[in-house]
């Protein structure tokens, strides 16, 4: 039996009364949810059933760019999404990846990504006003598919048009020739673009509303005729689209907001659209003073802020709303740009202005670039050297696209970060140099490196903008650069709010998480089981820590948590173990390194590369935890573990940035398992769901917690009865969200210490970089949506629920 998803707790004020009934879903005859507003993957829950996890359709990229599509299941029901792809050259991986990985095609047609992000991103926002859809869309219920596809993997498009049959194709000069014969060959109608003018396909920029509704009266009559039963919201749909075929088209509001048309200010300049506001043309930015630059960013992350309050009106409850309201985007290169070249065997002619281009790149700290008109000239009449400027440039650009995608699925404002923040690479390479150290200075040195570190990521962020943070109630970064350490009055913004952290190189793996993942339902049952795959020498006294922890841990619990410990020593037993489990969550338990080539490895054999198991795993689960050392190291490539286990597709990655007490980790793993066995059937006793980064967040806050109290505990401020009555303290009102349990606990600390509380916090400077910051949440955590057990009360409303919505919408229709 499959898990309900629940798709409409909020109250929303929904045009014609259609959305209301169609965001609480539709049961169809077999029980299967048919109608989804956003694409959903269910997982089976409960010990020993059989993994009917469902395969949803989603590119999954190598380790460059290439681009696979998994083969649904034919029982899947069909979804509403619109899918978009950008098809690109397969030959295009062995041109040049750029400056950040990606694709060099998909870096040319940057501006296809940000023609679709003022598009619906799905069938039922055709033909509603804009009020309705941005409800939807705040609400949390929206989710883009959009993606390059490799023109070898077009084949695999037709198996998958059953469950998703709106697909829109954009075709490139180098792929239109196979595109378009595709589409010719392809019984199921298909929308083709193209990028360029003058072909039989109709280029990009007229890919609008009409084309699409045109496109589903076409795609309707042809299931009609194959005798495919219709979907009953394309029915409605169409209904309403011949009545009014421009509805969606909503009156501008009088208001106005001043357009830039630049990369670092398009992602709100996006949504400010969709929210109906009219542009006016503004002031270029150009030019080095990054006052313009900021003065932007602040104005329209304001609007944004209070056009989304008005308009949410406090009804949040979806299940799928999230705290996330804040983008926070840094472009990089990927690391062996930074390095120094030897530019000897370039040509002469090339030589001197690509050497003034990589120092200009490299060491870039505002919006703009500082060049002198000498210097331009030089590089622009390079041939090779204003190639690369421009492919730069590009990837900027592309950025700049994902982000307003992101923004846009949510209807949240984004602040792009000035170049600076990718200059902290000194603090990064001195703090780890002091971690992986063995000098015996090392525990007192470490965490002034780490303030340095803070420092430098503080000073790297305008004031303007910080304010904007420090207001949010959760921030999505896009970085590579380590902003969940950026410190936020008393705390990192780690642990201030709900954070996780995309990174942005390569360019194939940040395509592939940028916009976020289909949610994903899984019963809380089905955390019962936990796969911990373990590496160790057979002397290694760290290897029955965790396991010994867990035990103390649970206890005599009365969940029966099935925790499958598996050694492993092999790749093949690596692999083996994971393809025969079907747990949600895969912790490792071993070692880690980030080897001098700049490649991370697990301590399984002679050091396994995880980015070489692609097509290896039948099955990835969507929770990664590494409990190991150096997974995600503050100063390292983008060639590392974590960044592995998001290319072989799972969701979420709780990483390490450098190297951790075996110990420590170990109670911190045990930790994790305890509170999936009592935490979530506590609190889902009062709440309908939990997203898993609320799950993290706590986790992550209550460890904390306990780093501060047992070095009160080991320093004499306090005997084991206060630590035992503080933590317990915080650890409630963490779990019941409470914003103020660092303020709370720092009261109790200085009751039972008798220390002012700034002599509290000036205690916290000197441990710095606890045990707890040295874990970085990576991926999409917020995607992922823990509900009630399957045989429960709670399941049992939501299928009447559904129920209920099925009736809302047969009326409707008949209507």
């Amino acid at each position: 039996m499959w898990t309900r998803t629940l798709l409409g707790q909020a109250d929303l004020e929904l045009g014609d009364g259609l959305l209301e009934c169609l965001h609480d879903g539709h049961v169809g005859s077999d029980g299967h949810l048919d109608v989804l507003l956003s694409p959903v993957e269910l997982v089976p829950g409960g010990a020993g059933q059989e993994d009917k996890r469902s395969s949803f359709m989603r590119p999954s990229f190598t380790a460059h760019v290439d681009t696979k599509l998994r083969t649904n299941s034919t029982s899947h029901p069909m979804l509403l999404a619109i899918q978009y792809f950008l098809v690109v050259d397969p030959k295009g991986h062995t041109e040049c990846l750029g400056f950040g990985g990606f694709h060099p095609e998909t870096v040319a047609h940057h501006d296809v990504f940000a023609h679709l992000s003022l598009l619906p991103c799905h069938v039922l926002e055709l033909g509603e006003p804009r009020d309705s859809v941005n409800s939807i869309r705040i609400s949390g219920a929206a989710y883009w598919l959009v993606s390059s596809l490799d023109a070898s993997s077009l084949s695999q498009l037709r198996g998958n048009l059953r469950t998703i049959p709106i697909v829109v194709l954009v075709s490139t000069p180098r792929t239109y020739t196979a595109v378009s014969k595709f589409v010719e060959e392809t019984v199921h109608p298909i929308l083709h673009f193209h990028t360029e003018s003058g072909t039989a396909a109709p280029r990009y920029r007229e890919l609008n509303s009409d084309a699409l509704i045109e496109h589903i009266r076409i795609v309707a009559a042809y299931l009609k005729a194959e005798k495919h039963q219709l979907d009953p919201s394309m029915a409605v749909l169409l209904q309403k689209a011949r009545a009014n075929p421009t509805k969606n088209a909503s009156q501008a509001k009088p208001a106005t907001f001043p357009q830039h048309r630049h990369a670092v200010t398009a992602p709100n300049e996006t949504v400010l659209h969709l929210f109906g506001y009219e542009p006016l043309p503004a002031a270029s930015l150009v030019g080095l003073d990054d006052g313009p630059y900021e003065s932007a960013i602040d104005r329209a992350v304001e609007l944004i802020r209070k056009t989304r309050a008005a308009r949410r009106g406090g009804r949040d409850s979806s299940i799928f709303h999230t705290e996330i309201d804040l983008l926070l985007v840094a472009p990089a290169m990927q690391k062996h740009y930074y390095r120094r070249f030897d530019f000897r065997s370039l040509p002469e002619n090339d030589r001197k202005p690509i050497q003034k281009l990589f120092s200009l790149l490299k060491n870039q700290s505002s919006y703009g670039f500082s060049l002198s008109e000498v210097d331009l000239r030089e590089i622009i009449e390079s041939p090779v050297a204003s190639q690369l400027m421009q492919i730069r440039s590009n990837e900027a650009r592309l950025v700049s696209a994902m982000a307003a995608l992101r923004c846009a699925q949510g209807l949240i404002p984004a602040i792009r970060l000035p170049y600076r923040t990718n200059r902290i690479r000194t603090a990064l390479d001195r703090l780890s140099g002091c971690m992986r150290g063995n000098k015996s200075n090392r525990k007192r040195k470490a965490p002034r490196l780490f303030l340095d570190l803070q420092r430098s990521l503080r000073d790297a962020v305008p004031k303007k903008l910080y304010e904007h943070i420090s207001r949010s109630s959760g921030v999505k970064i896009m970085s590579d650069a380590p902003l969940e350490l950026l410190p936020m009055g008393d705390l990192p913004l780690l642990l201030q709010v709900e954070t996780s952290r995309i990174p942005v190189t390569p360019g194939s793996l940040f395509l592939n998480h940028a916009l976020g993942e289909p949610q994903l339902v899984v019963p809380s049952d089905a955390f019962y089981n936990v796969l911990v795959l373990r590496s160790y020498p057979a002397d290694d006294p760290l290897k029955c820590i965790l396991e010994e922890a867990t035990k103390v841990y649970l206890g005599d619990s009365p969940n029966q948590i099935d925790v499958c410990f598996v050694d492993v020593g092999t790749r093949e037993q690596f692999v083996e173990a994971i393809n025969k489990s079907t747990a949600p969550i895969l912790i490792f338990d071993g070692h880690g390194t980030h080897l001098a080539d700049d490649i991370g490895t697990l301590g399984v054999g002679d050091g396994l590369d995880v980015w070489r198991l692609k097509g290896e795993l039948n099955r990835i689960p969507p929770i990664v935890v590494l409990s190991a050392c150096d997974t995600h190291p503050l100063n390292g490539s983008h060639a590392t573990v974590a960044n592995g286990f998001l290319a072989l597709g799972t969701r979420t990655v709780l990483a390490t940035n450098s190297p951790v007490d075996g110990l420590e980790a170990g109670r911190f793993a045990a930790r994790l398992i305890f509170r999936v066995a009592e935490y979530l059937p506590a609190i889902l006793a009062h709440v309908p769901t939990l997203r898993w980064s609320q799950v993290l967040t706590g986790l992550l806050r209550m460890s904390y917690i306990t780093d501060i109290v047992q070095a009160a505990l080991e320093e004499g401020l306090i005997d084991e009865s206060g630590y035992r009555q503080i933590s317990t303290r915080a650890n409630i009102r963490i779990s019941f969200f409470r914003k103020d349990w660092f303020f709370s606990f720092l009261e109790d600390l200085s009751a039972s210490t008798g220390l002012p509380v700034d002599a509290l916090k000036a205690m916290l400077r000197r441990l710095a970089l606890t045990q707890t910051l040295r874990y970085v949440p990576l991926g999409n955590p917020e995607s992922i949506i823990i509900g009630p057990p399957e045989d429960s009360v709670q399941a049992a409303a939501l299928s009447s629920r559904l129920s209920a919505a099925e009736e809302r919408l047969v009326r409707a229709q008949a209507t």
